[in-house]
């Protein structure tokens, strides 16, 4: 049973006491917290314990129903319960994990998790049980990003275990996510511990598309989780917890404990193997929460979790929320009946409430109190007194004093109607030094969600809490700022904090976004002269900028310039859509605007000697037309318009003479319209061209469009510097095993030779869709990878060869360029 050192000593007292531990191990004797009996300790650092080790094996178990391990939870009576948790569960659930991911010799897990929460025992144990590292956090890292990706790098992690609030605090808040984007090594990172939001999950996805997010979900009486989900990129509005692990059952039930039909809300049960024994030495309240199974055989129990979930039709389980009083902050479980509990023991207090309130931003806990006199409450007093007893998760953010609670017509607390907490300072309003006081302040006031923040607000008081100190912390850091979560919880206010705050040295501060390697910048116009500029065939007046191009577009052009017609039909990319209702004016006006506004749609590529170059016009003119076939007659319309796209797709490009793309409006009837944009692939890819169009509408819309945060110059200058010789060793190694190409076209009987390229298209019925999507969900992977591993079968086929490859377009936008997801 583990006890954290940095309990309050009355609650560490109490779960000895409660528990009637024979032994504790001890690394400071002086630690041992006091507890009404007689408790013995082992000192773990005293060399007398290991003189003459027995390294034999010891005895063992005689059944799996043994306990394995007791872990404190809070308890609704103001009280923590200790959860005990068989051997069988245990072995169950880490059996299953490996099962399901597959650790070997090569892995590395980082252990992060304070021993104290359940998520630490398969941190420990599941790596040792398979052959792969251990990597131990130091105490206090896993509240700190920075050291967390330090250790990552440090030891390559390829699995480690986040709560969503960490991991937003991690992966940052979408200006700052170079920390996360640099941990190349990671494979897995498993949330639990609360909901895990969609977009969340997807930035996590989108920075690391190397590593699969896992999204695991269970009680403490379940033997850590009982149900899995692997995040995909769906657009949902919520991340599932998906279905049971093996051997564990869960049922969505209503109030008789009978089952719900698919898409209804209700209580969620858990079964099976995973049940933890109950609570020590509560059999009340183990009886009240693990109910006899009536859809089971003799003897088997169920766990009633208070969660609020529903079961879709592919049998998918989405968790909807508490249905009690219990809540999680930061993977955390309380019962607010414990802090409420607490309070009512304050001789200041009469009638308290706490509720965890979510006001722009994750959850936060907000104490309402009614004074006992009128006297009034001390509200720094009630934050002490909470602190000597209670976890500093468990201490609210905000308190509220109130005359009297709200109640409903029949007396019971009215919830619904307690007032809005004020995150506002209380302090009188002071306002900051200029220098690293504003600095901070504009700071707070952002993360904090707050109008002004002055030099008396409390950190606390505003609404702070461990997560958004580890944000504050975050955001100085990029400013060349230094401070620790441990000297803003110390200081609180943010005129002492300010006095804390010290510059980065040069070593410790963040590095800067690559941006003037010499290799791309020595061709940026202001360095070449006329004559350089003549020899490229440009007027020094209409350049803006050159520079190389990217791996992908030299191949593109490449291929471009070696077929025979203009510009290579290949890679020109076309769009046709109907419109409705559509002003052709401000539409065009819209492209004119974006086409202004990007330097790559103003881009043309050259080839002048060994190295191709592109070359960013200052102007252009929107090669744009209009013609009006409204009088056409309906049943030639389709056709000609075919044949107006051939044509158009048929003109190719000069390369040579941006803009490479073209738009031709169609008035089909009063008030429609059929645009075709014709655009060459060297300018865009799938990304930009959703982001292109989306922009578009903006402006159509007359919705004021932000400026672009990066340019494409800026990724050519991050290609420049990178590592090409190492890209190149690291692919040479991954394709060693290969000594043939897959040649798809040798194996293929052909009347004649041919050249150039075609195109097959197939449609799938609905209902194959359907068999297909079943069965990527049985698989528990996505369609993409279903039909990825049917082509490699299919060449595999085709071929006759046992080992078979296949390229796949990514989007490639490095975190680590500014922008970069908008480029």
């Amino acid at each position: 049973m583990p006890f954290d050192p940095d309990y309050p000593a009355d609650r560490l007292a109490y779960m000895i006491d409660d528990s009637a531990v024979a032994v504790i191990l001890v690394q400071r004797p002086e630690a041992m917290p006091a507890s009404s009996g007689v408790v013995a300790s082992i000192d773990l650092t005293d060399p007398a314990l290991y003189a003459g080790d027995d390294s034999g094996n010891p005895a063992p178990l005689q059944s799996a129903e043994h306990l394995a391990y007791v872990i404190y939870t809070s308890g609704s009576t103001g009280r923590p319960k200790g959860a005990g948790n068989r051997h069988g569960a245990l072995h169950n659930r880490l059996w299953w994990m490996q099962a399901q991911y597959r650790l070997d010799a090569s892995d590395t897990v980082l252990q992060k998790t304070p021993f104290s929460f359940d998520v630490s025992v398969w941190e420990f144990f599941w790596p040792l049980m398979t052959g792969a590292r251990l990597a131990l956090a130091a105490p206090g890292d896993h509240r700190d990003p920075q050291r967390i990706a330090a250790l990552i790098a440090r030891h390559r992690v390829t699995t480690l275990h986040f709560v969503p609030a960490m991991l937003q605090a991690f992966v940052g808040d979408g200006t700052d996510c170079a920390l996360a984007a640099s941990c190349k090594s990671v494979r897995h990172v498993v949330c639990s511990g609360e909901a895990l939001p969609a977009d969340l999950a997807r930035r996590t996805m989108h920075l690391l598309p190397w590593a699969a997010v896992h999204n695991l979900y269970g009680p403490t009486e379940a033997a850590i989780d009982v149900t899995h989900w692997t995040c995909r990129d769906d657009g949902g509005n919520s991340v599932p917890i998906g279905h049971p692990i093996a051997n564990v059952c869960a049922h969505v039930l209503d109030a008789a404990l009978q089952p719900v039909p698919a898409g209804v809300a209700g209580e969620l049960y858990l079964g099976g193997a995973g049940l933890a024994r109950g609570y020590l030495g509560r059999a009340a309240l183990t009886a009240e929460r693990f109910v006899a199974d009536p859809h089971g055989t003799h003897g088997e129990r169920l766990y009633r979790t208070g969660d609020l979930a529903r079961r879709h039709a592919d049998g998918h389980i989405e968790y909807l929320g508490r249905l009690d009083h219990q809540v999680k902050i930061r993977g955390l479980r309380i019962e607010l009946g414990e802090i409420e509990a607490r309070l009512l023991a304050h001789d200041a207090v009469r009638d308290a409430v706490v509720i965890a309130l979510t006001q722009d931003g994750p959850a936060r806990l907000v104490a309402y109190v009614v004074p006992a006199d009128e006297a009034g409450c001390d509200i720094d007093g009630l934050r002490q007194w909470l602190a000597q007893a209670l976890p500093d998760y468990m201490v609210p953010s905000a308190f509220v004093v109130l005359e009297r609670m709200p109640v409903t017509p029949n007396g019971k607390l009215d919830r619904r109607a307690l007032p809005s907490a004020d995150f506002a300072g209380t302090a009188e309003y002071e306002a900051p030094q200029p220098g690293i006081e504003t600095t901070l302040a504009e700071i707070w006031a952002a993360v904090l969600k707050v109008a002004r923040v002055g030099r008396g607000d409390n950190f606390f008081e505003l609404g702070g809490d461990s997560i958004l100190s580890l944000q504050i912390v975050a955001r100085l850091r990029t400013q060349g700022w230094q401070l620790t979560p441990k000297q803003l919880f110390e200081r609180q206010t943010l005129a002492e904090v300010a006095a804390v705050v010290t510059a980065l040295d040069a070593a410790s501060a963040p590095s800067a976004p690559v941006r003037e390697p010499s290799r791309a910048r020595e061709l940026a116009p202001a360095r070449l002269s006329p004559a350089q500029l003549d020899a490229l065939g440009l007027d020094v007046d209409a350049v803006q900028d050159v520079y190389p191009l990217s791996p992908m577009q030299a191949g593109m052009l490449y291929h471009s310039v070696a077929r025979s017609d203009a510009g290579g039909g290949a890679y020109i990319n076309q769009l046709r859509v109907d419109i409705d209702g559509l002003d052709a004016g401000r539409f065009a006006a819209a492209w004119r605007d974006a086409l202004r506004s990007h330097d790559t749609l103003r881009t043309g590529f050259l080839q002048r000697g060994e190295q191709p170059l592109q070359w960013v016009a200052r102007d252009v003119v929107l090669p744009y037309a209009e013609e009006d076939w409204s009088l056409r007659a309906p049943a030639s319309l389709g056709v000609a318009l075919d044949e107006l796209a051939a044509a158009d797709l048929a003109r190719g490009f000069d390369l040579e003479r941006p803009p490479l793309m073209r738009l031709t409006l169609v008035r089909t009837a009063a008030a429609r319209h059929h645009l075709v944009w014709t655009v060459h692939h060297l300018l865009v890819d799938g990304w930009s061209t959703s982001q292109l169009l989306g922009e578009v509408l903006q402006r159509y819309a007359g919705e004021a469009v932000a400026a672009p945060e990066g340019r494409f110059a800026d990724y050519i200058d991050w290609l420049q510097a990178r590592d090409a010789q190492a890209a190149q060793a690291f692919w040479s190694g991954s394709l060693a095993g290969f000594d043939t190409p897959t040649r798809l076209a040798e194996t293929l009987a052909a009347p004649a030779s041919g050249s150039g390229y075609g195109l097959l298209q197939h449609a799938c019925s609905a209902a194959q869709t359907e068999r297909l999507a079943a069965y990527g969900r049985a698989q528990k992977v996505t369609m993409n990878t279903v039909v990825q591993a049917v082509w490699l079968l299919l060449l595999q086929r085709y071929t006759g060869q046992r080992r078979v490859a296949f390229g796949a377009t990514v989007a490639g936008r490095p975190a680590e360029v500014p922008g970069a997801q908008q480029m």
